[in-house]
């Protein structure tokens, strides 16, 4: 019995033992799986507190977009008032300066004439902008169809030509390309 007795209690020790290593076991997973969990729950956090960050920025966008939006509104709001209240002077101008240029008196000087012919082509052209302008904010308000055209170079140059020629004092060019000999 005694023998009996001390096999047993070997191997009560050796389950005793083997239990101690499974409960140091055990408690070495739990330890680590409180450090995953509160590794999920920081993780968790974090990613709370970034969605609440990316709802508040969203906000923030919908109403710089609203704003946007007003403000581009207001803008062609103004554009269209603008470009009407423009016409009506602009017009007078136009008339006077093509009654000018038609000379039907005879008084004016040739000098005189082509003044008044630049200054009734610079307000022709002033008012292509304006109708350009208020265009482009009817495109802008989605009321029009945009649909380009070509323009030949040469026009510009004939444009820019006759626009700046009176200012510069000089006389019309040589080149073919509407510049003095100095240019390309």
């Amino acid at each position: 019995m005694l023998s009996a007795s001390q096999e047993l209690t070997v191997q009560l020790r050796q389950r005793s033992a083997e239990l101690e290593a499974s409960q140091r076991a055990l408690q070495e997973s739990n330890a680590e799986l409180e450090l995953k969990a509160e590794l999920l729950a920081r993780q968790n956090r974090d990613i709370e507190v970034k969605n609440t960050e990316i709802e508040e920025a969203r906000q923030v966008l919908e109403e710089r977009a609203e704003q946007l939006a007003v403000s581009m509104r207001y803008k062609s709001e103004f554009l269209g008032n603008m470009s009407y209240e423009l016409r009506s002077p602009l017009n007078s101008l136009l008339i006077l300066a093509k009654l000018l240029a038609d000379n039907a008196e005879g008084n004016l000087t040739p000098r005189q004439v082509e003044f008044a012919e630049t200054i009734h082509g610079a307000g022709s052209d002033l008012l292509q902008l304006i109708t350009d302008i208020l265009d482009l904010s009817r495109v802008e308000a989605g009321k029009m169809d945009v649909s380009p055209t070509r323009i030949a170079l040469a026009q510009i140059l004939d444009y820019v030509e006759a626009v700046f020629r009176p200012l510069t004092g000089r006389s019309t060019s040589t080149s073919p390309y509407g510049c003095r000999r100095s240019c390309p």
